[in-house]
């Protein structure tokens, strides 16, 4: 059986403290249930699956252990990046490390797996009407894009083999209606062959957002809502 590749983002999980998702409309009843069930409609245990942020509402990385639990017991292994909402997301190596097995969370490190690797950073928003104060949007930008590259830096030095790169995002890399951004600038430079990201939730944006083959990259929006709480299959095999 071939290995394949799954993306899925924004689970938005919250079952230490139960935040109802339906108040974003009534898609979202039972979400986590249709998401279980989807996944484990077409995830193998030999599968990888990647999630792209806005995993759990928890504050503390205590109270995201039942929803990681939830994520660990789902067929196949997840390599995980941290959303805007995740506050409980482990910066540290050894708390990444904490993680149930089947997870393997990025924060400007990498993964390989199956001679895909794999790299990832939070990222920002690229959209003018969410740049309140110019100051500390250049820094947070400066601070996403190192970041990234501390990621395909880390991919380099563990000398490992692999034969393409996926990227992970959570915001999009690029603002709505455009193509370009200092992060889809440094994805062509390090030879990227897909990325993934999520954020998004409107069907305004979902029709705004970057999408397809640009460049030598090709861009997939993957948040949970707009896939039908399904899974995408990214990669047929490796």
């Amino acid at each position: 059986m071939m290995n394949k590749v799954f993306t899925i983002s924004d689970l938005h999980l919250s079952f230490s403290r139960p935040k109802p998702m339906d108040i974003f409309g009534d898609h979202w009843i039972n979400h986590p249930r249709k998401i279980a069930n989807r996944w484990k409609e077409k995830v193998q245990d030999t599968d990888v699956v990647l999630i792209g942020g806005d995993i759990s509402w928890a504050m503390k990385l205590a109270d995201a252990i039942l929803d990681l639990e939830f994520i660990d017991e789902l067929p196949g292994q997840k390599v995980i990046i941290r959303g805007n909402h995740d506050f409980w997301y482990p910066k540290s190596a050894q708390k990444r490390k904490s993680l149930p097995s089947s997870i393997t969370a990025l924060y400007r490190s990498s993964c390989v797996i199956n001679e895909i690797a794999y790299i990832g950073c939070k990222g920002l928003s690229f959209d003018e009407d969410d740049v309140k104060d110019v100051v500390v949007y250049e820094k947070n930008l400066k601070r996403q894009v190192g970041n990234l590259d501390a990621s395909m830096k880390h991919l380099i030095a563990s000398g490992k083999n692999y034969s393409s790169i996926v990227a992970m995002v959570h915001y999009p890399p690029a603002g709505l209606g455009q193509i370009i951004s200092p992060i889809t600038e440094l994805l062509e430079g390090y030879g990227v062959s897909k990325c993934i990201y999520g954020h998004l939730h409107t069907e305004e944006d979902f029709k705004n957002a970057i999408s397809g083959d640009i460049g030598s990259v090709s861009y997939f929006l993957t948040s949970a809502d707009y896939l039908s709480f399904e899974p995408l299959q990214l990669c047929p095999s490796v």
